[in-house]
């Protein structure tokens, strides 16, 4: 966290009821229904030096808001329930959270509100079980996104186009999309030829790369996001003078004429007459940068321009950080780190939407859990790297068994499930028997050793559950057929009327 967005706060043997704000630093209020939620929450702020707040919705309905020492930056509630209660509060006094975003930080299981609740004016939802070293960089990144866009909101015209890309940018969506869109908004307000953005790799060779991933054109500049000469191309040998000033962070800028070689060649060979590349970082990485070439005449830029500009840059590197986030707590949400697979919070959920659209629209589906055979035998005979190896080959295993669109992922353990649309229990079955067949041949090798690796399963359709058709209801189907396959000997799956499919 930058050092604007941090501070020390007193050690106290309390918290107490109102933290002092100091003008000009971020801040975050915390709006709960009790003392003790929002203490919580606040002392873990002061624990990261994060500058906050905190009040009851009582308080605020009481006239808090008008009380705070400056507005917030962001509004943390921790109940669905404050959102429409809290703008009532704030329809009542003529000051109070006023414009600032609202962020929620829900239980895990109140997932069912996100849409509603997002539709009614929360900037975003988040979930209390996240980890808290990613709600406090999810913080800070709204927080840094925010400032940049009360900046670019008071300029005018061309100020105006960066704020429309920082909007964009910040915006939730594709963000490909949003920085395409965002270059031409800045190509058509900036008048130049074209603008560009460049993505940075290493080459253990040829050193920093670069490859050109989005472009836009004036009218009838010819286009050259399809050039070979553009993509993978040698920056530390083609513009040695360009990377260092771009990788430590400052503009390179000119007319063409007036730079140092080898890049006055290098740009005069494409025909540009003036050129304006600024970086963009992810975090600490040098990511990449945007620039703006012009063909037409060789325009000097001005400092107030590239200051703006830079914004963009700036802005684009932390939408940028912000999807690596996403991403990641994406992964953290729904996928299992051990097997790839997605986990069983997924799942269920999952077959919570496929249940509702098999009774409103009468669709059929089949599900199936397995269980690796003798799993702890394994794990005593191999140790857990065995153990870990054998789950990761049989996910794999059974990853590859299944459409794109099929339910799979790891239930728990050693227990796996499998979910077949428009699929009765014997076409489910049949696949397994394939999936059985391929592992008998294809034993886990581990050291020096071959693991056979066999699978026990249970199956339930919805067809036989009928109007009694829950989730649960399928799920303990599948199950207590599960078991049956494991009283029976393992190594077989069950259907039907409890009777083996082999």
């Amino acid at each position: 966290m930058s050092s604007s967005s941090r501070h020390a706060l007193e050690k106290k043997s309390s918290i107490p009821p109102m933290v002092k704000l100091r003008q000009g630093e971020p801040t975050i209020v915390i709006l709960a229904s009790h003392t003790a939620e929002a203490e919580k929450w606040l002392a873990i702020f002061q624990r990261n030096d994060i500058q906050a707040d905190w009040m009851t919705y009582r308080r605020l309905a009481a006239g808090g808001g008008d009380q705070l020492q400056q507005q917030p930056e962001l509004w943390l509630l921790l109940e669905a329930d404050l959102l429409p209660a809290m703008k009532a509060a704030m329809a009542r006094q003529q000051s109070g959270p006023g414009e600032a975003p609202v962020v929620l930080l829900l239980e895990p299981d109140d997932t069912h509100r996100v849409s509603d609740l997002m539709l009614a004016g929360a900037a975003d939802v988040w979930y209390q079980d996240l980890p808290t070293p990613l709600l406090l960089r999810r913080l800070e990144m709204e927080l840094q996104l925010r400032r940049q866009e009360r900046i670019l909101a008071k300029k005018l015209l061309y100020e105006g186009a960066v704020a429309e890309c920082a909007r964009l940018l910040v915006g939730r969506g594709p963000l490909g999309l949003h920085l395409q869109r965002a270059l031409e908004i800045l190509q058509t307000a900036s008048g130049v030829s074209r603008a560009y953005v460049f993505r940075n790799h290493l080459d253990p060779v040829r050193g920093l790369c670069v490859t050109q991933v989005h472009e836009s054109c004036a009218p009838g500049i010819e286009a050259q996001i399809d050039n070979p000469q553009l993509q993978d191309q040698p920056f530390a040998r083609d513009a040695p003078n360009a990377l260092a000033l771009l990788a430590s962070g400052e503009p390179f800028v000119g007319l063409v004429d007036d730079l140092p070689e080898p890049e006055r060649e290098l740009l005069s060979s494409q025909r540009i007459l003036s050129v304006l590349i600024l970086p963009i970082f992810c975090g600490e990485e040098f990511w990449g940068f945007i620039g703006f070439d012009d063909f037409e005449q060789p325009t000097p830029w001005h400092h107030d321009e590239i200051a703006l500009l830079r914004i963009v840059a700036e802005t684009t590197g932390l939408a940028i950080e912000r999807q690596y986030a996403e991403d990641e707590l994406y992964l953290l949400a729904v996928v299992d780190p051990l097997t790839g697979l997605h986990n069983r919070r997924h799942i269920t959920q999952q077959l919570v939407n496929l249940v509702n659209q098999s009774l409103r629209e009468n669709i059929h589906f089949s599900v199936a859990l397995l269980d690796i055979d003798w799993f702890k035998r394994i794990n005593d005979t191999f140790g857990h790297q065995g153990g870990d190896l054998v789950l990761r080959d049989f996910a794999k295993a059974l990853k590859r068994s299944c459409r794109s669109y099929d339910l799979v992922g790891r239930y728990g353990g050693e227990e796996f499930m499998l979910s077949l649309l428009h699929a009765d229990s014997d076409q489910l079955a049949q696949r397994l028997l394939r999936l059985r067949n391929e592992l008998c041949t294809c034993p886990v090798q581990y050291q020096n050793d071959a693991i056979p690796m066999t699978f026990s399963a249970g199956i339930a359709s919805t067809k036989e559950l009928g109007g009694l058709l829950t989730v649960d209801a399928l799920i303990n189907l599948a199950d207590r057929r599960l078991y049956e396959a494991k009283q029976q000997g393992r190594n077989c799956i069950v259907i039907g009327d409890l009777t083996p499919a082999i």
